[in-house]
C-alpha cells in the first residue's frame, strides 16, 4: 500500500510540473510578441534584437526601421497562443496597428499574422511570422504592412 501511494505521489508531482509548463508557455509566448509589436511601432530596435531570436536579428532591425518615418500605434492588441508547430508556440493576436504617413491614416489588422515564438537561451523570443487568413469580415492587410509603410514615404 505504501509502495501505491509512493507512486501516486510521484505521478501527482510530475503532473503538476507539466500543468505549470504548459501555464508558462501560455503566459509568456503572448507577451512576448505582444512586447515585440510595441516595440515595433515604436521603432525601438535595440528592444526587437532582444526579443528576436538568432536567426531573425536582421528581421527584427528591419521592422524597427519600417516604422521610423510615420506614426504609428497599437489600438486594442491582445494577443494568445495558437497552437504549436514543432517546439515554436504559435501566437494570434487581435486588434491594429494605426499607422499615419504624413495625414495618410491606414489601419492593419493584428489578425492577418501568426507569430512564431521559441525558447532560446533560456528564454521566449519571437522567431518569425506568417500571414494567415483574414476573416471575411475584416480588411486584410497585406503580408507585409511595413514594407507598405516605408514604400509611401
Amino acid at each position: 500500500m505504501r509502495r501505491f501511494m509512493l507512486i501516486m505521489l510521484i505521478l501527482l508531482a510530475a503532473l503538476a510540473a507539466c500543468a505549470e509548463e504548459e501555464a508558462k508557455d501560455k503566459g509568456n509566448a503572448p507577451k512576448v510578441v505582444e512586447d515585440y509589436l510595441k516595440a515595433k511601432v515604436a521603432h525601438d530596435a535595440t528592444k526587437l534584437v532582444s526579443l528576436a531570436c538568432k536567426a531573425q536579428e536582421a528581421k527584427a532591425n528591419q521592422d524597427a526601421n519600417s516604422f521610423k518615418s510615420v506614426k504609428a500605434e497599437l489600438q486594442e492588441m491582445k494577443c494568445t497562443q495558437a497552437g504549436k508547430e514543432g517546439s515554436a508556440i504559435l501566437v494570434s493576436c487581435e486588434g491594429n496597428i494605426h499607422v499615419d504617413y504624413g495625414g495618410e491614416t491606414r489601419d492593419f489588422n493584428l489578425n492577418t499574422t501568426q507569430y512564431r515564438v521559441i525558447e532560446e537561451d533560456g528564454a521566449w523570443k519571437w522567431c518569425g511570422e506568417k500571414a494567415v487568413a483574414a476573416p471575411e469580415t475584416t480588411e486584410s492587410a497585406p503580408e507585409d504592412a511595413t514594407a507598405e509603410a516605408t514604400a509611401v514615404q
